[in-house]
């Protein structure tokens, strides 16, 4: 056992089959984490939809019950103590 080319051959066709295999498993994982994201960002925009259509809904539910007030419930003045 020693450093001579035979060696260093195996050595260096043993590295390069461990660095493609991690280069390929590094790629699928970042398919993987892709589909993820995409799914998440799906799903919050469903979310983002729905609360709108339901806020705009309970907005038009009060108005029908209590009228169409101006009435402001708050100063935008801000508060000084």
């Amino acid at each position: 056992r020693g450093f001579n080319a035979e060696n260093l051959a195996k050595t260096n066709e043993i590295f390069t089959k461990s660095l493609n295999t991690f280069d390929s498993g590094l790629k699928e994982f970042g398919k993987s984490m892709d589909s993820i994201t995409r799914e998440l960002s799906s799903d919050v925009e469903q979310s983002n939809t729905k609360s709108q259509s339901e806020s705009k809904k309970n907005q038009e539910n009060l108005k029908e019950l209590f009228g169409d007030s101006k009435v402001k419930l708050w100063d935008d003045k801000p508060f000084k103590l």
